[in-house]
């Protein structure tokens, strides 16, 4: 679910980025993220709690595609 949406919205919709974060204790969803090229940028606080940035362009996005085929 995660790479379709990642997929529709740089082929589909042609977004220049897409970026996504999570709490810094969810160790699950930062393997998502990073398993599926995005890249922790920074940390931040949220409602007093830690976060983690992730970030990924479309031309690392095309790149990654092209690595995998």
């Amino acid at each position: 679910m995660a790479r379709a949406s990642l997929e529709v919205g740089f082929e589909r919709l042609r977004f220049e980025e897409i970026a996504s974060w999570t709490l810094a204790i969810n160790l699950a969803s930062q393997r998502v993220m990073e398993k599926l090229g995005l890249r922790c940028e920074r940390e931040f606080e949220f409602a007093g709690l830690n976060h983690r940035f992730y970030r990924i362009s479309a031309g690392e996005w095309h790149m990654q595609k092209k690595e995998q085929t």
